[in-house]
This record gives C-alpha cells, structure tokens and sequence, in this order.
C-alpha cells in the first residue's frame, strides 16, 4: 500500500461523517412504508379473510383512510385484530408522511430545491473555476476577494448557518462534507482549475487534498496547515502550494517591525 493510499485510509477512520435528514427524506420514506403496508394488508385481506383483490384493496383503503365501519362488524376475531393493526399502521405513516410534506410547504422548501437545482445546473456549467473547502474566517474572506475579481466560485461547508449568507452573496455552494467525493464532484472538480483548502483540521486538509487529487490530477491545489509538520504531508498528497496563517502572519509583523525600526 502507497504511502498516500494508506494516511487516506488511516484519516478515513477518524472522520466523524453525519448526514442530516431533510423533509423530503421524511416524504420518502414514509412513502415507502406506506406503500409496504398496503401491499402487505391488501395480501393479508385476500389470503387470511378470503377476499377478492378487488375487495381486499377496497377494505384497505376505506381503514387507512379512516372512513370507519359499523359499530358491529361481521369480521372474525381475527380479521378484526387485523384490521385494527392496519388502521394504527396506515394512521402513523400517513401522518409521519403528510407531515414531512406539510413541513416543506410551510418552511418553503421547495422553492428552496428549485434553487438549489439552478444552482446546481450553473456549477455544471463552470470551467476552471475555484472550489473552497471550508467557510470560515479565512475562507470567508477569500470567498469575498474572489467574488470581486470576477472568479467562479463554489463553497463547500458542512455547517446550515452559513447557507442564507452564501445566497444572499449570489455564491454557489454545496452543503456537505468536502472530504466525501460526492460533494467535490458536485462542486465540479472535473473541471475546476484550483481547490483551496481552509478548514483548521490539518487531518481533513490532508484528506480531501489526497481525494481531490485522485478525481483530478491537474487541479491546482492550494492547502492551509496549522502545524509545520503537516506542510509536508499535504505536499506528498498532492498539494501545490501550502499555506500556514501563523507563519505568514509572523512573517508580517516582523516586516512591520523592520520597517519601522530607525536604523
């Protein structure tokens, strides 16, 4: 195993990964439990009460419905427990469904993923641009520079708070972890000319330096490190230029100093 191949697998085991799960998560896969709970009453009506198909889907859909019976049903002891479980089974994922559903038109999400799809789309069409990893204090400010001079730009952060900033600036992004590769090739690192790297984690500056890389050999790749021993592991994974904010930070002053010093 290849040095780089083996400090990617070594961080892909200190990675916390969490996926957040969205109202139309909630839509499908109550839809499914849905669907799975008529398929198996309609079954358990046609075999167990030896039902018609026809009748067997009719009796399922007037209980999860909720159109109700007569007070005295001419169902067996059986066939009543039965129907008992189909009615608490279809009530609860209907409601866990149509709730996901009523919660994406009241928080406007669906205008929110027509825009997201636009957005998305502007990305496919994109050609050397910069992808930055990380929305923090230094990235933010890079974002802001870069946006002025004109370059294409798209953002990939993990953390919600920062995503109605990001669309009030008009930049694109992708909400997600940039050390997974479904998000830096959503990001269009195909066809991306440079990634920068800011995240204050040495070890996921490391990671998605060595799989940014992987997906594209001639990107240029501009990576930050707090610590001097890692400057060297982001260049064996494939870093172009290394930047160390306290280094360049100290550099400065000490220039200021100099500088201002009466000789």
């Amino acid at each position: 195993m290849s040095y780089t191949a083996g400090m990617k697998q070594k961080l892909k085991k200190i990675k916390k990964h969490w996926k957040p799960t969205t109202s139309f998560d909630r839509i499908r896969r109550g839809g499914m439990v849905l669907a799975s709970i008529f398929v198996i009453s309609v079954c358990g009506y046609r075999y167990f009460g030896s039902m018609s198909w026809v009748d067997s889907i009719w009796m399922v859909v007037i209980t999860i419905s909720t159109v109700g019976f007569a007070e005295q049903s001419s169902f067996s002891d059986s066939q009543q427990l039965f129907t008992v479980g189909v009615i608490l089974a279809g009530m609860t994922a209907s409601a866990y469904t149509f709730g996901g559903l009523f919660q994406v038109i009241l928080a406007g999400e669906l205008e929110q993923r027509r825009g997201i799809r636009r957005m998305h789309k502007a990305i496919d069409q994109m050609s050397r641009h910069v992808i930055l990893c990380g929305y923090g204090r230094m990235g933010q400010n890079l974002a802001l520079d870069l946006s002025a001079q004109g370059f294409d730009l798209v953002v990939i952060d993990l953390r919600t708070g920062i995503l109605e900033e990001l669309r009030s600036r008009n930049i694109a992004y992708i909400h997600g972890d940039a050390t997974e590769d479904e998000h830096l090739q959503a990001a269009g690192i195909a066809q991306a000319g440079f990634l920068v790297t800011c995240l204050p984690n040495d070890a996921n500056n490391v990671f998605i330096t060595l799989t940014a890389k992987g997906l594209n050999a001639d990107l240029q790749i501009i990576s930050r490190a707090e610590h001097s021993s890692t400057a060297g592991k982001l260049r064996q994974a494939g870093a172009t230029q290394v930047v160390m904010p306290a280094v360049v930070g100290a550099k400065q002053m000490l220039n200021l100093i100099s500088k201002n010093t009466p000789q």
